[in-house]
């Protein structure tokens, strides 16, 4: 199993640029983004990809 691990983007300032890396599970640890941006981002973002968010 590939886990990816994602945290602190803050992509409120601005769009980080994120690897394309292929993962079976990707865990987005905190800070992301605001509140409302968050999940569509992640939606977006993950694709068939499962998505944990703590």
């Amino acid at each position: 199993m590939r886990i990816r691990i994602l945290s602190d983007l803050h992509r409120e300032f601005g769009l980080t640029p994120i690897p394309s890396l292929e993962a079976d599970v990707v865990i987005m640890a905190g800070d992301i983004a605001t509140k409302l941006n968050a999940l569509p981002w992640i939606h977006e973002f993950r694709g068939d990809t499962s998505v944990a968010y703590v």
